[in-house]
């Protein structure tokens, strides 16, 4: 029993140091069921905000990644993780449980729950901004973790500065444009202008009228393709002037 509290504390102290980047090649001790737990709430979360907007971008798996490389995790754990991450996806996972786990096993207020809720609200601003059924999942998290909703609001907005602050805003501009069109900005100019028609045609709103949708569901839609047509105008601008 003695055994297992000190595994356990020494898995939380050495995770807490790796996440804060303080020592990266420091050896990760096994922790047990809280080790488990943390690794399992960690990839489910951040699979379930990735998919919350209905596609997974390459920004998102790549930080993903860095997680796991933050963590020490093997090859093996790296699979799992994985594994976590695309069971986080699934629209009918409920992630209210365990959160209430990890609570258990993390403690309630404590710097490794904190690290884990920056993480996760970095997550949610890979692709940029912060969407509303994401911001309600992390306030769930925040407060089976033991903060209160002014704390929430000041890790969210440093994430959101962290995620934006360190870009020149033409730069983050460009890089949103590129998510939108869900292209690489390696792609070739055939490559966007396929992924742009492609994008006009899923969601232009006359088509989806046709199709019996809603007014707001119509709107929605008009906005969806104004942003498309904004984020191709970008890319365009920025390969013209590079002169490409």
């Amino acid at each position: 029993m003695v055994f297992a509290v000190l595994r356990d504390r020494q898995y939380k102290k050495a995770m807490v140091q790796r996440l804060n980047a303080e020592q990266a090649d420091i050896c990760v001790p096994g922790g047990g069921q809280t080790e488990e737990i943390f690794t399992q709430a960690m990839f489910m979360t951040m699979g379930k905000i990735a998919k919350s907007d209905g596609r997974v971008t390459r920004v998102e798996i790549q930080y993903a990644d860095t997680i796991m490389q933050l963590m020490g995790l093997s090859a093996e754990q790296c699979q799992q993780a994985i594994a976590y991450f695309d069971q986080g996806k699934q629209k009918s996972i409920d992630l209210g449980p365990m959160f209430l786990q990890l609570a258990k096993y993390v403690g309630k207020r404590t710097t490794l729950a904190n690290l884990f809720l920056k993480i996760q609200c970095r997550t949610a601003y890979a692709k940029g901004k912060m969407h509303v059924q994401e911001k309600v999942l992390l306030r769930h998290l925040a407060e089976a973790l033991g903060f209160d909703r002014g704390t929430f609001e000041s890790i969210r907005l440093q994430m959101q500065h962290l995620a934006s602050g360190n870009k020149p805003k033409a730069q983050r501009t460009l890089e949103a444009a590129y998510e939108m069109l869900d292209v690489a900005p390696t792609g070739s100019d055939e490559d966007l202008k396929k992924s742009y028609r492609r994008l006009m045609n899923l969601n232009h709103p006359d088509k989806l009228a046709a199709r019996g949708m809603q007014e707001h569901e119509l709107k929605q839609a008009e906005n969806k393709t104004h942003e498309i047509q904004q984020a191709y105008e970008e890319i365009c601008r920025a390969h013209k002037s590079k002169g490409l």
